[in-house]
């Protein structure tokens, strides 16, 4: 592969930056430096009419200096001298190094100059000394006389005073041997122009004296214009319609400013080298007060800075009327307005040396005499020119607009056409073609403004090397051989890896010679290669840009080039300086000319985006949802500016910016997703995928690809009955069923019942089918709370249920209902909760008729027949503190030999009132009285006891007591309000 750009911009800004440098290094220190003193000549004519002598013919000039005592020096001067010129404009350079102590003022030093005319010798007339002939004639370029002009330097500034002061830069004598002198010196460079931009270092240090009458005609520093850097001066003036028109809208072929400043900005950002250590050429763009009354400086990436703006000399706004079209030569047959009558009368001769110039017209004819839509013309081509045009304006054949329009549908180019098209035009006079070093155009590897496929600031833009838009071509890509031998790698592509745009499939078959997917190189060399004309060129007789029938395609070799390396300065040193000496290039692009180039080389380098996403077809909340990314180009070409956009299911966005990927690659990318535990069941959620790239033209494409994940999420149902009605103490059956009914399992599946107060539930006297629960408490509040710990649900589960009994208290009286509810909660596998479900039964307490004939305490220590399972479970629903009375561990379940402990006769008043409060139960379970029986007794009455219920509760309420002095008067009461109660006194039935 050729040697890259870059390499060759380090290793010449390094070298080149010790060759500006002044002074030794410090390992090196010495006491004195030098400064190159160089002598630049610009002019040399012969005046007198004797200076030729007797039988030579006409002048044969060259010039002596004696720079600082050192005797005169002819330089390059008499070796380049022109025979038979009366009237040079050599740039001849006669230089010597001036040494001066370090700790001194820089000073000034003598330099003196001399026209002389060389004479050939011959036996007659002369001897030759090998150099110079010693028959050679001094010219008086004295003023006033004296032969030898003398002048005295100032090393400091590079300004002289003597027989010329600056800033006038010619010296002529008098007489018949007169001869005139324009130079220019310099204290910067051996060479006289330190930057290599053919501007004297004292023109940019100094400024311009054109006509050498001592006044500043181009302000070149105040211009932004530097010794160290490469400087390139363009005056632009432009076409406006500045008159009503009923058919045209008043408008203006002015170019914009970002237009402009995208040019400069373009040449401060290129990879040229100076020897001031910065990179780029720093372009200056005169439009006058197009845009204000001052120019802005452009900063480039390497440190130069360009500008555009007012620079005093361009911007003149040229009626449209009358020259409506501009040509080169106004020639007959193709009426229009030659461009050099524009030129005189709008351009400063004065600047001739310094600026190039151009004009923003509206139309030329270069392919027709009207509705030409030729986007510009410009000298140079092969080799450095001066004068250029843009014509971005006015209708093709059809009346269509032939470029982009203005607020007012008028023809006047875009920004880019705008800024590209100049570019391209400018390029031809820095001595560009449209193959860069050839007029091949259309190349693929030759990545330019000047190739029609990027004339409108569209050159590729691929990494810091290949910035793109605006630019000339940075580097000598490989060539392309479209010949066999050796034919077109394929692996090689287009920048032989340069730029990592990778292979190209040129003949669009989709398969590469070496496999890529796996990330292997391609193989060289490529034994796909073969012929194929990849730029469309042809043999194009008669010249119309249309490959007519026998007009054969070409086949050859596709050479690469580096424009900014091969631009050259020198325009005033070519035959094409002078006004209309040289004819521009022919047939510039139209629209139908870039569209053609364009089409063609976006099939060549066309990339496919294939993009599929991978990810779950089915998740549970809380699941954290994998997806992932395969981003390939299965196109011919390098996918650019590539970036991956992943839409989650939440519409967050997540971005990666891919780059550049190359035909035949793949980028793969992962990411997740956290499903929320609110998702429902069934619902679905979709991860969206889109790829977006340029192709090399920038033209966008895109893919895409979306994966849907079905969510299954729990559903859990709970409904609950109990039975509708009990007397009290009787067993109430509650049945509980619940279910899922939806697609996702679930788990840590719990039922909480919550019995209401005074409802008593024991698995011991459980009469339902189950499960029992898993725990059965009874909270401080009173309530007995009943768990089944389920644990998990299967989808779609089915009804599943839960049946047990449970006995409210003998105290309830007649009518009240009681509310029982239960709650459902649940989880799914990964932890997500959900809203409890709840159900709720009621039942309501009946009355059963007493019999009325309650027994005492007696009666239930003798009988205790009476005391059936049913009686005795009834009187454990409603006071459990008889379980265990024989001494027995408590069960849930009362027993005769419990009740009979109980009722043992004897003990204190606590017991004794025990005693009457079982038999109070007794009488209540075995229906002999209830809950709703009325006392009225003298005693009940002061108590304020209405009933048994509140007579019982009095006594359950007094045992809460301990038994001493303070409390036995309310002990002996509740026990005689309980003994009245059963043995039938003072109840009303």
């Amino acid at each position: 592969m050729k040697l890259s750009r870059l390499a060759v911009l380090v290793f010449i800004v390094g070298a080149m930056t010790l060759l500006f440098s002044n002074g030794p290094s410090p390992a090196h220190v010495s006491a004195t430096h030098s400064i190159p003193v160089t002598v630049t000549i610009t002019r040399a004519v012969a005046i007198g009419g004797n200076l030729e002598g007797i039988g030579r013919g006409s002048a044969d000039l060259y010039v002596g200096v004696d720079i600082n005592g050192g005797g005169r020096d002819a330089g390059n001067s008499f070796a380049t001298h022109q025979d038979n010129n009366n009237d040079v404009r050599p740039f001849w350079t006669i230089t010597r190094m001036v040494t001066i102590a370090n700790d001194a003022s820089p000073g000034s030093i003598p330099i003196s100059m001399q026209v002389w005319e060389h004479d050939d010798c011959g036996t007659a007339f002369c001897t030759d000394t090998g150099i110079l002939s010693s028959d050679d004639d001094a010219a008086d370029t004295q003023p006033g006389g004296g032969g030898v002009a003398t002048f005295s330097i100032d090393l400091a500034t590079g300004r002289w005073t003597g027989s010329a002061n600056w800033p006038q830069n010619c010296v002529q004598g008098d007489g018949d041997t007169a001869a005139r002198l324009c130079f220019d010196i310099s204290i910067d460079s051996a060479s006289g122009d330190a930057d290599g931009d053919f501007l004297l270092d004292g023109w940019e240090r100094n400024g311009f004296d054109a006509d050498g009458d001592g006044v500043i005609d181009v302000d070149l520093p105040g211009m932004g214009a530097n010794v160290g850097r490469k400087d390139l001066f363009l005056e632009l003036d432009c076409l406006v319609d500045n008159a009503s028109n009923p058919i045209t809208l008043r408008h203006t072929h002015c170019p914009t400013q970002p237009a402009m400043r995208a040019m400069v900005q373009s040449f401060a950002n290129s990879p040229v080298p100076n020897v001031d250590g910065t990179s780029g050429i720093q372009l200056h763009i005169d439009v006058g007060t197009l845009y204000g009354a001052t120019f802005v400086n452009v900063v480039g990436t390497g440190g130069v800075t360009g500008t555009v703006g007012n620079h005093g000399g361009g911007g003149n706004q040229i009626p449209e009327a009358g020259n409506l079209i501009v040509d080169w030569d106004g020639s007959a047959g193709s009426p229009a307005t030659n461009f050099y009558t524009l030129k005189t009368a709008n351009f400063n001769p004065n600047r001739a040396l310094i600026f190039r110039y151009g004009i923003f017209v509206h139309q030329t004819n270069a392919r027709a005499a009207s509705n030409d839509c030729t986007s510009g013309w410009a000298e140079g081509v092969t080799s450095p020119g001066n004068d250029l045009l843009v014509s971005l304006g006015g209708v093709n054949g059809s009346g269509n607009a032939c470029w982009g329009t203005d607020a007012n549908g008028n023809s006047v180019g875009t920004q880019n056409e705008q800024a590209g098209t100049l570019m391209h035009e400018f390029g031809h006079t820095v001595a560009l073609a449209h193959g860069g070093g050839d007029g091949v155009n259309n190349k693929p590897n030759y990545l330019s403004v000047m190739n029609y496929t990027f004339q409108a600031c569209s050159v590729t833009a691929s990494g810091p090397l290949l910035p793109g838009g605006c630019d000339f071509s940075r580097d000598d890509l490989n060539d392309l051989f479209e010949a066999m031998p050796p034919g077109l790698d394929e692996c090689q592509g287009l920048d032989g890896g340069l730029y990592g745009l990778g292979p190209v499939n040129w003949n669009g078959d989709g398969t590469f010679a070496g496999p890529f997917l796996d990330g292997t190189s391609c193989p060289t060399p490529n034994a796909g290669n073969y012929s194929r004309n990849i730029n469309g060129d042809f043999n194009d007789a008669d010249g119309d840009s249309i490959q007519d029938p026998g007009e054969a395609a070409t086949i050859s070799t596709l050479a690469g080039f580096d424009d900014w390396a091969n631009i050259r300065f020198d325009f005033r040193a070519q035959s094409s300086f002078g006004d209309g000496g040289v004819p521009p290039f022919p047939n510039e692009a139209n629209p139908e000319t870039i569209a053609v180039a364009r089409a063609a080389f976006a099939t060549l380098v066309r990339p496919e985006l294939s993009l599929v996403k991978t990810g779950p077809a089915n998740a549970i909340p809380g699941d954290t949802l994998s997806y992932g990314l395969n981003l390939r180009n299965v196109g011919d070409g390098p996918a650019l500016q590539v970036s991956l956009t992943d839409t989650k299911p939440d519409a967050t966005v997540l971005s990666f910016s891919i780059g550049t990927l190359t035909a035949g690659a793949q980028a793969l990318r992962n990411l997740t997703f956290l499903a929320s535990c609110a998702l429902t069941d069934g619902a679905v959620v979709t991860n969206s995928a889109t790829a977006t790239a340029v192709d090399m033209l920038g033209n966008p494409f895109s893919a895409s690809h979306n994966v849907a994940t079905t969510i299954h999420a729990p559903v859990l149902t709970l409904t609950k009955t109990a039975t509708s009605s009990v007397a009290a103490g009787e067993a109430i059956t509650y049945t509980i069923t619940y279910a899922n009914t939806a697609s996702g399992g679930a788990t840590n599946v719990v039922i909480v019942d919550k019995l209401p107060t005074g409802v008593y539930y024991s698995a011991a006297l459980n009469q339902g089918t189950g499960p029992a629960p898993s725990t059965a408490i009874l909270t401080a509040d009173g309530r007995w709370t009943l768990t089944w710990n389920v644990a998990s649900l299967v989808p779609n589960s089915g009804p599943q249920t839960i049946q047990f009994t449970a006995r409210p208290s003998l105290l309830f009286t007649g009518g009240q209902s009681l509310v029982n509810n239960a709650t459902l909660s649940f989880t799914n596998a990964n932890g997500c909760t959900y809203n409890p479900v709840t159900a709720s039964a009621a039942t309501t307490i009946v009355v059963i008729p007493p019999t009325r004939n309650p027994g005492g305490i007696g009666y239930w220590r003798n009988t205790p027949s009476q005391l059936t399972s049913e009686i005795l479970a009834r009187i454990q629903a409603t006071d459990q503190r008889f379980d265990g009375e024989d001494g027995t561990t408590p069960d849930g379940r009362l027993s005769l030999a419990e009740v009979a402990a109980a009722l043992v006769p004897g003990g204190n008043m606590d017991k004794v009132l025990k005693e009457q409060l079982l038999g109070t139960y007794a009488n209540l379970a075995t229906r002999r009285f209830n809950a709703n029986t009325k006392l009225d007794t003298r005693l009940t009455t002061r108590l304020g006891l209405r009933n048994v219920a509140e007579a019982a509760l009095y006594g359950i309420n007094t045992l809460k007591l301990p038994v001493n002095s303070s409390t036995r008067s309310q002990f002996s009461d509740a026990t005689t309000a309980l003994d009245q109660a059963n043995n039938n006194r003072g109840l009303l039935y």
